[in-house]
């Protein structure tokens, strides 16, 4: 017994492939971020000010430089994924298609100038 309408059995239509991929990377990604997120909310909270000064000394170390990169780039991908969802639902045609790019695009340009500014934050030093 299947559980595909006539048209889908017909047209060979069906699942594309992805989706359950793309829930697990989803899922994973806000697990990941559990933990990274209070640690960051805890250093800011721990610092006496949050002027340019005793942001660079907080995270100038390599162990706290590395959370923070790894906080950004969890960040950017979960960011990256519920966007993406968001337009595929809603938009349609060469719309979807702009808008797909343009995320993925200006994901990976923040992320890029994420690792550069966490880079130059430890080679401060």
């Amino acid at each position: 017994m299947s559980l595909r309408t006539p048209l889908g059995r017909a047209a060979g239509l069906g699942s594309a492939g992805h989706g359950s991929g793309h829930w697990w990377a989803q899922r994973v990604s806000a697990v990941a971020l559990i933990p990274l997120a209070p640690w960051f909310m805890l250093r800011l909270a721990t610092l006496p000010t949050l002027h340019y000064e005793d942001l660079l000394r907080c995270f100038q170390g390599l162990g706290d430089a590395t959370l923070l990169a790894a906080f950004v780039l969890a960040l950017l991908y979960h960011s990256e994924l519920g966007v993406r969802v968001v337009l595929e639902d809603y938009l349609g045609g060469a719309l979807r298609v702009a808008g797909l790019i343009a995320s993925k695009l200006a994901h990976i340009a923040l992320g890029l100038l994420g690792l550069l500014a966490i880079a130059r934050i430890v080679t401060s030093a």
